[in-house]
């Protein structure tokens, strides 16, 4: 359990029933006929070890990244796992972290086939016990704002656009139905027209949110009013830089919206023997306004590095950008006086936070600046019963919580000056 589980393909496992109605322990008693799970489906749908990978063995509990980094080393120095118990002697492992995970693991591939004939992940939709387990428990999540009363707080002629990292979107964890619910109802509750998604796994996993955003099956998303079925999603794979998460945009198209072009920036050419995240860039042309939004995210870098990459970071990107007017930057940055002074030569401004004390900035170009609302975080809504936390439930879609932002699509009005001012 922990966190949501990945698509069954090869070593990899789908949510299963038994997780749900046995969070802890294996000797528990089934709560009713519904939620039946035989021996052998469990056992089939154990996470193989030997072939899972980084994003999957985060799956497991108390497994973070550094820890499947230092399994999915150790499993290629050794040729991999010959039994179960020798994942004890990786480190940072041990025996007890070793008896939690031993119901969730294997070393081999079952070689009896599965019950019902495995998920094309890029046709990835909740299963069938997923989303009766949701029918039954959706009704306890109230949302905080109801269908009928979208945008009510939007201004007139504003565009709302959005950052929101999504901590490892899997396509296994978009169809969690808790999951997908709280990700389209907050964008439509918030009349969100683009979001900048960050830590995706795969194109496909946003392809997840656009297909329920297009045609719901899930209740409070069908009832949403005003309906909003024109979504897309932009996911450019880097062709640079660690492999595993990026960034990607969802977006609608029903305000006159329009991408132009999306793609990522290679920082190869920062010649420093670092490899940093590759920023994604979109080019969007709304009526009145063609803007670009640039998605960054730089946490994975260690703070000593963050020094010798960022200088040459931002001289790439500005090169990139040079000659463009509207320019909102958004993402994970270094909060340091070095770092503010660095993007305020390059002739930005700061939106977010009013302080430069927090890693999530947004900032943006003089001047679509006079173009710029409110920015705020969204705080309501971002938890479901059907979402793990840890071994409990009513967990959040991710740990950070998604900003909002304001742009006017009319150019502000010039103080009309009179003959004799």
């Amino acid at each position: 359990m922990g966190q949501a589980h990945t698509v069954a393909n090869g070593g990899g496992r789908r949510r299963r029933l038994s997780s749900l109605c046995h969070p802890f322990g294996a000797h528990s008693r089934n709560l009713s006929a519904t939620f039946h799970a035989t021996d052998s489906e469990v056992h089939w749908e154990q996470l193989n070890v030997n072939v899972a990978t980084e994003e999957e063995l985060m799956t497991l509990p108390r497994v973070t990244r550094h820890l499947a980094r230092n399994i999915v080393d150790y499993r290629q120095a050794i040729g991999g796992f010959k039994k179960v118990e020798d994942l004890a002697l990786v480190s940072g492992v041990g025996a007890s972290l070793l008896q939690m995970l031993r119901p969730e693991i294997t070393v081999r591939r079952n070689p009896r086939p599965p019950p019902r004939s495995p998920m094309n992940a890029t046709r990835c939709s909740p299963p069938l016990h997923d989303l009766e387990l949701y029918r039954l428990v959706g009704p306890l999540c109230r949302r905080p704002v109801q269908p009928g009363k979208a945008g009510e707080e939007v201004p007139p002629g504003c565009l709302v656009v959005a950052l929101w990292n999504l901590a490892g979107l899997t396509t296994d964890k978009a169809s969690n139905p808790g999951v997908l619910e709280v990700v389209c109802r907050t964008a439509l509750e918030n009349g969100v027209s683009i979001i900048a998604c960050q830590e995706i796994c795969s194109k496909e996993a946003l392809d997840v949110v656009v297909r329920e955003l297009r045609q719901p099956q899930l209740e409070p998303v069908a009832s949403w009013e005003p309906r909003d079925h024109q979504w897309d999603q932009c996911t450019p794979v880097p062709t640079s830089g660690p492999v595993g998460l990026f960034s990607g945009f969802l977006f609608s198209t029903s305000k006159g919206l329009k991408l132009v072009e999306c793609y990522t920036v290679d920082l190869d050419s920062c010649n420093n023997g670092l490899a940093g995240p590759c920023p994604c860039v979109a080019r969007f042309k709304a009526p009145g306004l063609e803007f670009v939004m640039v998605s960054i995210l730089l946490h994975s870098l260690k703070a000593h590095d963050m020094e010798q990459v960022f200088p040459s970071f931002v001289s790439v990107l500005g090169h990139k950008l040079a000659g463009e007017e509207h320019v909102l930057l958004m993402g994970d940055l270094p909060p340091t006086e070095n770092a503010v002074r660095t993007l305020s030569a390059m002739g930005l401004k700061l939106l977010w936070p009013p302080k430069p004390h927090d890693s999530t900035q947004v900032w943006c170009s003089e001047k679509l600046h006079k173009r710029t609302g409110r920015v705020r975080p969204v705080e309501c809504g971002l938890r479901h019963p059907l979402i793990p936390c840890g071994w409990h439930w009513w967990g959040a879609v991710s740990d950070l919580a998604p900003l909002v932002l304001d742009l006017q699509l009319t150019p502000p009005e010039t103080p009309h000056r009179g003959p004799h001012s």
